[in-house]
């Protein structure tokens, strides 16, 4: 039997996984978004894998991409053990290169992900709403006001809660679409609604500031496969969908406006008239 609809202890525990990627850091550390981002992530995917497997669900992932990860696992632990640093090729270094253990941790998730319920991804999607705001309201005072953590780099490119702005980017692709699948969800209360539009104008003005163009192409795509998938359920929920597009827009151009790299051009250009 499938496990009961209200236990959502997996959907919670992979909504602290997003919190703990978004939110941990140590700005006293020796590498403030890394060591201590690793650490709480590892520690909750270990959480969250242990839920997973104890309990009761008939999910499973395709045999095919368990070998897969099983043959890549075991290819990098030949190359770690018999490697030239075998300690970082299992730990990975502080800044940010993967080592066997994160790949290890990526499985873990995975099998995590395939057994969430329909519940459990409705409370994953809140928690990611939670993300959204933590990662845009860094974003605006790191643009208005300053880095709440100091960094080495003299970029202006928003880097965020994670001291790099395409990795920031790369959050923001993921983060985005949860918010924007609860704002447009009908099941989602209106306090939830209105909090995810306002998750997505924050996260769009800050993937506007990381100045990542793969990301900003990566979202595109993204936007216009779901459009495709799911154009009758868009065209049908029209009052939903409009405040979406609508929040999105305004995040994009107060991004836009507020770049520093956008006033340059739009300075340079003046001047050559």
């Amino acid at each position: 039997m499938g496990r009961h609809d209200t236990d959502v202890r997996l959907g919670h525990a992979v909504g602290a996984l997003v919190a703990a990627s978004v939110g941990a850091l140590d700005p006293d550390g020796w590498f403030p978004f890394t060591v201590a981002k690793f650490t709480a992530v590892a520690l909750v995917v270990a959480w969250c894998w242990w839920i997973a497997y104890a309990q009761a669900s008939t999910a499973r992932l395709d045999r095919r991409f368990v070998w897969a990860v099983v043959g890549l696992v075991a290819v990098l632990a030949a190359s770690a053990a018999f490697g030239r640093d075998p300690f970082y090729a299992w730990v990975g270094t502080p800044e940010r290169s993967l080592g066997v253990l994160t790949w290890c941790g990526f499985a873990a998730a995975a099998y995590a992900g395939s057994r969430l319920s329909q519940p459990d991804r409705r409370v994953v999607a809140r928690w990611c709403v939670g993300a959204g705001w933590w990662c845009g309201a860094y974003a605006v005072w790191e643009r208005f006001i300053g880095r709440p953590v100091s960094i080495s780099s003299d970029t202006n490119r928003l880097t965020g809660p994670y001291g790099s702005a395409a990795i920031f980017a790369a959050a923001l692709c993921l983060i985005i679409p949860m918010c924007a699948a609860v704002a447009v969800d009908r099941r989602s209360r209106g306090a939830w609604s209105a909090a995810a539009l306002v998750a997505v104008a924050l996260c769009s003005f800050a993937l506007v500031g990381t100045g990542t163009r793969a990301a900003w192409v990566g979202c595109a795509v993204g936007a216009a496969v779901a459009l495709v998938a799911r154009g009758r359920a868009v065209l049908s929920a029209p009052r939903r969908v409009m405040p979406l597009l609508a929040t999105a827009a305004g995040g994009i151009i107060v991004g836009v406006v507020a770049s520093p790299n956008a006033a340059e051009r739009a300075l340079g250009a003046s001047g050559s008239r």
